[in-house]
């Protein structure tokens, strides 16, 4: 939470948020949850609203789990690999990259 310089509104408004999480048993997982939108008066305030936000699951505007989060970039790293060594014709990279491949 941002520093408060002023009396801050407690529970001025609310509304839902939801995040995409791993899936669980090949099923697709959604967090929803109520978050409470907060609102400042003090002129010094940089912010006049914030939102509330639960330590190591949500982030401004994150709209995924850290844990999703780190699973995508590995598998974007793991791509940008592939494609980056068919690019240089490292044929036993390239083989190795495929999933499902025999």
């Amino acid at each position: 939470m941002p520093n408060l310089w002023g009396r801050v509104e407690q529970g001025a408004s609310r509304y839902q948020r939801r995040l995409a999480d791993v899936a669980l048993g090949g099923r697709r997982m959604v967090i929803v949850l109520a978050v409470r939108r907060l609102f400042c008066d003090a002129a010094a305030c940089d912010r006049r609203t914030f939102a509330e936000q639960v330590p190591g699951l949500t982030v401004r505007y994150g709209r995924r789990t850290p844990l999703l989060r780190g699973m995508l970039e590995e598998v974007s790293a793991y791509t940008f690999t592939c494609r980056l060594a068919y690019g240089l014709t490292c044929r036993s990279a390239r083989a190795s990259c495929w999933i499902g491949s025999s």
